[in-house]
């Protein structure tokens, strides 16, 4: 399944300083993970075997080829029964990796536990991953900048790995759409939970995950001449002022 693309729309900013007044424009599109799947990703197993990385793909494309990446951020919805045994690379399709998260990075206290609960890696986020919490609901700073992906054309495709590293947990990655689990009580919400385990329902069924799994990259865009007239406009109210 290909990764759905949903295009956030162009944002046009003008700065204006030292009598020059230059508009900057950005076109952010969000692009879904092409597949969800199970963490570790062979059937009745809790870790993941020597080198098997469990990949995640997102297809980028439409991006015209002249343009270069500006800003990317990742947003994470993921069941796991223990997160801190897991880490988390995202890899672009020019080959630079960037380091989410790793469990055996992070501090002893406080305890971290259960679940990405929509958790989007941004390094404009205040809050470093290593000093949050499980299930990480919000915006965190990943452990690498994800600005080391600036200055590249984004098409092509991007891969998120995850290492399951140790024996007794695991979990699922979830793409918007994937199927929900009855939690067992009636009435009650359906929750999402990992495909072969209705006994962890209960578990996992405190937190309703419904964002799914996704990429969002931003380029700038050459201002349009029809977007240029403010500026324009600006600049020659100044001139006649003088």
């Amino acid at each position: 399944m290909k990764s759905v693309v949903l295009k956030i729309g162009l944002t046009t900013v003008l700065s204006v300083g030292l009598g020059t007044a230059a508009l900057a424009q950005y076109d952010t599109r969000i692009f879904q993970v092409d597949s969800g799947g199970r963490v570790p990703r062979r059937p009745g197993e809790t870790a993941s075997r020597p080198g098997e990385w469990v990949v995640f793909t997102f297809t980028v494309t439409g991006f015209a080829p002249g343009l270069v990446v500006y800003d990317v951020n990742i947003n994470i919805d993921m069941v796991h029964s223990w997160v801190e045994d897991l880490v988390i690379v995202l890899r672009a399709p020019f080959g630079t990796e960037i380091l989410l998260f790793d469990g055996d990075q992070l501090p002893g206290a406080p305890p971290r536990f259960d679940n990405f609960d929509n958790t989007y890696f941004t390094d404009e986020a205040t809050t470093r991953i290593q000093d949050g919490s499980a299930p990480y609901n919000g915006d965190y700073r990943p452990l690498q900048a994800l600005s080391a992906f600036k200055g590249r054309n984004p098409n092509g495709i991007w891969r998120l790995f995850v290492f399951d590293m140790h024996y007794g947990d695991y979990g699922y990655l979830y793409r918007q759409g994937d199927p929900t689990f009855e939690n067992g009580v009636p009435g009650a919400p359906r929750w999402r939970g990992p495909l072969e385990d209705g006994e962890r329902l209960t578990e996992w069924g405190e937190y309703a995950f419904q964002g799914g799994t996704w990429l969002e990259i931003t380029v700038p865009e050459p201002a349009s001449l029809m977007a240029l007239a403010p500026a324009l406009g600006w600049l020659l109210l100044r001139r006649r002022r003088r």
